[in-house]
């Protein structure tokens, strides 16, 4: 016979549904990862050192992400639809102001970065920044 206790039993909504722990967890890792592939590269990360940066088991990357070039791809692909979702709604009417990239050349970026023109040119941006950005210069030839 099962013992009774007078302890309340916790609500159905204490407990986080799994979805909600998987989400948490890829969050988690895609954030790590970001910032150990910002600091030491594709080649020098490892999945240890990203795994101790998410505070998770690294067996937790390889089951979420499979291997670090899967993990990578998806870090790429969050990064670009960061970058591309706030450009849907661009049209010659509300070109944002970029600064040191003309509206045009911001243009002839986003269409590249979607698949359409030739392929930009990647250069080093030195600034002030431990890590280098990359500048996309689509009005370079």
């Amino acid at each position: 016979m099962p013992r009774r206790t007078n302890a309340p039993e916790p609500a159905p909504e204490a407990a986080p549904a799994k979805g909600q722990i998987r989400q948490a967890n890829e969050i988690a890792i895609l954030a790590a990862a970001e910032r150990v592939f910002a600091r030491t590269g594709f080649a020098g990360a490892t999945m240890a050192e990203i795994a101790t940066e998410a505070a998770l088991p690294k067996p937790n990357l390889h089951y979420y992400f499979g291997n670090k070039g899967d993990l990578y791809r998806a870090v790429l692909a969050r990064t670009l639809h960061e970058w591309l979702v706030p450009a849907d709604g661009i049209t010659a009417a509300n070109t944002p102001k970029m600064g040191y990239l003309e509206p045009a050349a911001y243009q002839r970026t986003v269409k590249v970065l979607l698949g359409g023109g030739s392929s930009p040119v990647i250069k080093k941006d030195p600034g002030p920044a431990a890590v280098s950005h990359v500048v996309w210069d689509a009005s370079a030839k």
